[in-house]
């Protein structure tokens, strides 16, 4: 995979003087812009200093040799106000190889997927810009003027007790059954406990000046999740200098996580003082989500923190966010939520829901995929193809025997 390194740059163009023409003359100005080197993992060969200094010589000089650059990309045509207000954005979680069950060890890298992921971020007047290697992908708006920014790194995750997938159709097992399965199907056992980069979230400090309280702001933007995760003033007299992201490795005693990682953002201000904001626990912010009733956010950070969720807890959250759907009248998205849930609740719970006429084809659905799974009992076929008959699709009913 090449590596591909960013760069933000401003010019000073010089002042030019009148044209014959009668163009008029223009004062000094700036140019610049956002590139990406794309650099490829050959090298070239350098000449030794003992070359360079002829045949007769014995010494035995290193040689440089810089990266080559396969390509480069221009991204933005406009410039960077200040070295501040622009950095490089966390890489999303990965996951080792035998928790995604790929063959050989090969993780399923996608080029192309990496590509279009956000890779650098510059802050500008209307917004938090977002950059691939390749194009602008993105906007965060965040009004006021932008004073510093940084990207905090995700934390790493200890992978202990369950794959990072989807709860399979047997998630009311634990999590060390769901990692032995794993192991099996991947030919061997479990991997030891390991650390690998990624928590489930990238998160971005913005710092900007508020014109009406004549004060520094402080907002961190969870990219992942599309929302705004903290604000806060800072106190009178205090202005951003500068701000930079860290991140503390969990600690595991005796194959357990005792504390998970978590990420922090350092603010230097100009009254001499450091803030520093740091994580809250996964459980927390999952509370505080559920309050809000964003149950999709909720579940992405449940499904990305093993550490705290097993199967169970995540295939209960899609329960809920499927019930809280039922309520609003959203039935369809309240299916795709229930199918989640098979093998963990129990199908009546389920299909009674949607057997009057307006929702007897979501039911249809939920048994199909109950069928799928292998965990019809006959009187789940059996009303299944009574359903289907009852809607006209006697193809399908076909295949079915009866009871």
């Amino acid at each position: 995979r090449p590596h591909r390194l960013f760069v933000s740059y401003r010019r000073r163009a010089p002042a030019r003087p009148a044209g014959e023409d009668g163009s008029p003359p223009s004062g000094p100005g700036t140019t610049g812009g956002v590139c990406c080197y794309e650099l490829g993992g050959l090298r070239i060969p350098g000449q030794s200093s003992s070359s360079a200094s002829g045949r007769s010589g014995s010494g035995s000089g290193s040689s440089a040799r810089p990266p080559v650059v396969s390509a480069r990309h221009d991204v933005d045509g406009r410039d960077c106000a200040s070295s501040a207000l622009a950095g490089g954005v966390a890489p999303p979680p990965r996951p080792p190889a035998a928790w995604l069950g790929a063959p050989n060890g090969d993780e399923g890298e996608d080029e192309d997927g990496d590509a279009a992921r956000p890779g650098f971020a510059v802050a500008r007047p209307d917004g938090v810009h977002l950059y691939s290697s390749a194009e602008r992908v993105g906007l965060v708006p965040v009004d006021g003027a932008k004073v510093a920014m940084c990207s905090l790194p995700p934390p790493p995750v200890v992978y202990l007790r369950r794959p990072l997938r989807p709860p399979p159709s047997g998630a009311e097992t634990d999590g060390a059954d769901s990692a032995g399965a794993a192991g099996a199907a991947g030919g061997g056992p479990p991997p030891s406990p390991s650390a690998v980069p990624g928590s489930g979230a990238s998160y971005t400090l913005v710092t900007t000046s508020d014109a009406k309280s004549n004060r520094d702001v402080l907002d961190v933007y969870d990219g992942t999740n599309r929302l705004v995760g903290f604000h806060a003033l800072l106190s009178p007299g205090h202005r951003a200098l500068r701000c930079a992201g860290v991140a503390s490795r969990p600690v595991v005693e005796d194959g357990d996580v005792v504390r998970g990682g978590r990420s922090s953002a350092v603010v230097l201000t100009s009254g001499g003082s450091i803030v520093t904001l740091t994580e809250r626990a996964t459980p927390d912010k999952v509370d505080l989500l559920l309050q809000k009733n964003l149950y999709a956010a909720a579940i992405s950070l449940a499904y990305s923190d093993p550490q705290s969720y097993r199967p169970r807890d995540v295939v209960d959250l899609y329960r809920r966010h499927a019930e809280h759907l039922y309520r609003r009248g959203d039935y369809a998205g309240s299916m795709d939520r229930y199918v989640l849930t098979i093998g963990s609740l129990e199908p009546s719970h389920v299909v009674f829901r949607f057997l009057d006429a307006p929702r007897v084809r979501l039911a249809a659905r939920y048994l199909t995929a109950l069928r799928d799974a292998g965990l019809a009992a006959p009187v789940h076929d059996e009303l299944l193809r009574t359903i289907l008959l009852k809607i006209g699709d006697g193809e399908a009913a076909a295949g079915i025997a009866p009871a």
